[in-house]
């Protein structure tokens, strides 16, 4: 595009060269009377039309510095654009909501503005968020990380990074730089982003504190906590794997159980690597997949499980590797259940460990069926898997 400009310009000299050359030579009139008229000529169209050649003499710098060129994204005075196309006079740009914007070159010259580059390089962007007092830094730090690997368009390289900026009145106030090659979808990127810390730090229990102070006239967190504590009872009560248990028991581990929110499309678990803990859909989706299967590399759909649904329990129960992956399927809550919640009650009864056992066999030989595609197996391999089951569960807890 800079080559044809620059074409257009050299045409108009060649023009008045041309004209020039016929005044004298056809019309016979003198060069130095041309000139003459010609400077007067060029003095009254200036003024009529200085602001077109600012714009020409505007492009004519841009085009030889080249401070960005087609198909550049520009944020100019707060507008994100790309641009489409560079010409004598004007720069035509558009943006993400396909609106087309034409800013004339003597503008461009001399506006301050951000080039992004086509998306080819990484870029990175800023991210502002304040923590109370009472989180150590390494913790949030490592939040604020984790929240952005989770974005699909977060660069691997290079990686996140968390700062802390300062001290504010009711928080510590963090900054973190995030790369991508996604500067056409930026916004959604800072979306994404800012959605995911706010889901990080809710789970690892982080504030992001107001800046005002509220007073309750009648507190209402005991109130708030008991029917908290029912609701994860009533969950629990609807699941196979608890249904040995007695309701006195169940309800020690409602109380144990912490409630986690997830964002669309956020890890729950990842296969291979190691747990203890239980989870219970509350609300939401979740879907389970695994990988290296039949030669796939992108992992098949094993379940998608609603509320009610539950995973993890051999991690929980055996200490055994995840052998799935789970993710959220739009915005989804569970419940968290650790070894240390049911560890006591397994101590007070090991014969639950049987009981437990004989709900982990079915559930692991159906994995299998679906894996392998198979669909009986018969009562005695049934009986061995729990068998195996059970003398891991007394290991792992320890129950003689």
């Amino acid at each position: 595009r800079g080559t044809s400009w620059c074409r257009d310009v050299l045409r108009i000299l060649l023009l008045v060269a041309f004209f020039l050359l016929a005044a004298t030579q056809v019309l016979g009139l003198e060069l130095s009377a041309v000139l003459v008229s010609s400077t007067v000529l060029s003095a009254v169209i200036g003024l009529a039309l200085q602001d077109v050649l600012g714009n020409v003499f505007a492009g004519m710098a841009l085009q030889l510095e080249q401070p960005f060129a087609t198909g550049d994204w520009l944020e100019i005075e707060g507008t994100l654009a790309r641009v489409v196309e560079m010409s004598w006079r004007a720069t035509r740009l558009r943006t993400n909501e396909g609106i087309a914007l034409i800013e004339p070159n003597a503008s461009i010259a001399g506006a301050r503005l951000t080039n992004y580059g086509s998306g080819e390089q990484p870029v990175a962007f800023n991210f502002h968020v304040g923590v109370a007092y009472s989180a150590p830094p390494a913790v949030v730090k490592a939040a604020l990380r984790e929240a952005a690997r989770q974005v699909r368009e977060t660069a691997a390289s290079p990686a996140p990074e968390a700062f802390v900026e300062g001290f504010g009145d009711s928080a510590v106030l963090y900054r973190m730089r995030v790369w991508t090659h996604e500067v056409a979808a930026a916004t959604a990127f800072r979306d994404a982003i800012y959605s995911r810390i706010w889901y990080q730090l809710q789970r690892r229990g982080l504030e992001i504190p107001f800046p005002i102070r509220t007073v309750h006239l009648h507190p209402p967190q005991e109130q708030q906590g008991d029917t908290a504590v029912e609701a994860r009872f009533k969950l629990l009560s609807r699941i196979d794997l608890f249904k040995d248990f007695a309701p006195e028991r169940l309800r020690r581990l409602a109380q144990q159980a912490r409630r986690e929110l997830y964002d669309d499309g956020e890890n729950l678990v990842r296969e291979g690597e190691q747990g203890d803990s239980l989870f219970v859909v509350d609300t939401g989706r979740a879907i389970v997949t695994k990988s290296g299967l039949a030669g796939s590399t992108s992992g098949i759909e094993l379940a998608v499980l609603g509320p009610g649904d539950f995973f993890g329990e051999m991690s929980l129960l055996t200490g055994e590797p995840r052998s799935a992956s789970v993710s959220s399927d739009g915005s989804c809550a569970v419940l968290v259940l650790a070894k240390d919640a049911i560890e006591p009650l397994m101590q007070e009864d090991p014969e639950l460990a049987a009981a437990l056992s004989r709900v982990l066999a079915a559930r692991r030989l159906d994995l299998e069926h679906r894996l392998e595609d198979r669909r009986s197996r018969g009562t005695q391999e049934q009986l061995a898997t729990e068998a195996s089951l059970l003398q891991r569960i007394r290991g792992f807890f320890k129950l003689g």
